[in-house]
């Protein structure tokens, strides 16, 4: 894994997002809570427009699985918004927002990956990712309006 100084591209979140997976990982603990990030590309920019939330098929409260069918409507609604499905989101209830083993191993290729942890004060903090082979390359995550109020 790399750490946030060679990161290679940037994910752009709106606070509003922020809010909404922080909402799902709240509902769901002390499972892990799980969906799709949609949105588009421009150049190294993984822009997200809207986040979609998944059931949570597996049965252990520290893993997650997507719906398929979840996936497969989200996949045919985004085309024909003319977006597309840029990633997946979980959170870890109680580990940090580093990708685990299990993350990596289930991890879409080219495809972006959202990790929200609770930090020690009992707040949220969030973490972007990209599966690479055998390593994960982290993100810079930024929010659209932090760039517009300069």
């Amino acid at each position: 894994m790399t750490e946030a100084g060679d990161a290679r591209g940037t994910l752009i979140l709106a606070d509003s997002l922020e809010t909404v997976l922080v909402g799902c990982a709240r509902a769901a603990f002390p499972r892990e809570a799980c969906g799709l990030l949609v949105g588009h590309r421009e150049g190294s920019h993984w822009i997200v427009g809207r986040v979609v939330e998944s059931p949570n098929l597996a049965t252990r409260t520290d893993r997650f699985e997507l719906d398929p069918a979840v996936w497969v409507a989200t996949e045919l609604d985004a085309r024909g918004r003319g977006e597309s499905v840029l990633g997946v989101w979980h959170n870890h209830p109680r580990r940090p927002t580093r990708p685990s083993a299990l993350d990596l191993a289930g991890a879409p290729e080219g495809l972006c990956s959202l990790i929200l942890g609770v930090t020690a004060a009992g707040g949220f903090a969030a973490r972007a990712w990209l599966s690479r082979g055998e390593t994960w390359i982290e993100l810079e995550l930024t929010r659209p309006l932090a760039s517009a109020r300069r």
